[in-house]
């Protein structure tokens, strides 16, 4: 019996991208969604060293078996492979800045061990906590903030699966549910300052002057969500009911 190694991509991704994954990491099977399987499908044959095809799909299509309907037959029986602690278990390709992406692999203990700090330290994450990870899932920054470093502190991991961003369902998002703790590209932050607020009776928008190096102060929204400030409340034992409205402020804004 043999361990398996996966390596994620993204929708995104062409044929000549997905050629190049494949012959860089001499990968022995694919599996493809059915957004993608059109162009996998056209550079196949160019990597002789596949062997395996699998769709995610409910059914199979033009050679390429339905990962679901493998699984509905598959025995119920499985015995885990063991594996030492320095075996290879996953491998990413990092953005490249030079030349093509390089392969990035982790080891069976790498990805655990590295991101409990990261989840404990960075991310601040605790079994109280809700976790939205922005990530798409053939990414690291998934692997790490919906995977290792939260499920391992016991956090609760929230998805929302939006075929593309948008600002208006983002923040409503984020005032219906109790989310703790966002993991985002500096792209979606961006967006959000730039949004004009004047549609969102149940945001409040603060005004904070964050300091930077060499003395360079930046002036930057602050969206607080009133969910987030009336849960805290309702905590103390003092508290049965709360409401949390904006009040003008000469400074900020708004305060809460």
């Amino acid at each position: 019996m043999t361990s398996l190694v996966f390596m994620s991509g993204t929708t995104q991704l062409t044929a000549k991208d997905i050629l190049y994954w494949l012959r860089a990491s001499k990968a022995k099977c694919i599996v493809a969604s059915e957004e993608v399987v059109l162009v996998a499908e056209s550079i196949v044959s160019e990597h002789p060293d596949l062997k395996t095809k699998l769709l995610v799909s409910p059914r199979s299509q033009n050679g390429w078996p339905s990962f679901q309907e493998l699984f509905q037959s598959a025995s119920a029986e499985h015995s885990c492979v063991e594996t030492g602690s320095q075996e290879p278990t996953a491998i990413y390709f990092t953005s490249g800045t030079t030349g093509s992406p390089k392969m990035a692999q982790h080891s069976q203990s790498s990805l655990g061990t590295g991101y409990t700090l990261c989840g404990r330290y960075w991310l601040d994450l605790k079994s109280s906590d809700i976790i939205h990870n922005m990530s798409n899932t053939g990414w690291v920054k998934a692997t790490i903030g919906s995977v290792f470093s939260s499920w391992l502190p016991g956090a609760c991991v929230f998805v929302h699966w939006m075929a593309q961003f948008d600002t208006d369902t983002f923040l409503d998002t984020l005032t219906t549910y109790p989310i703790t703790t966002l993991c985002s590209a500096p792209t979606v932050y961006r967006m959000l300052v730039q949004k004009d607020l004047k549609r969102a009776d149940d945001v409040i928008i603060s005004f904070g002057l964050y300091i930077f190096h060499f003395k360079k102060v930046t002036l930057c929204q602050v969206l607080i969500g009133p969910f987030e400030v009336q849960s805290a409340l309702t905590e103390h034992l003092a508290v049965v009911e709360a409401a949390v409205v904006s009040s003008p402020d000469p400074m900020r804004g708004e305060i809460e």
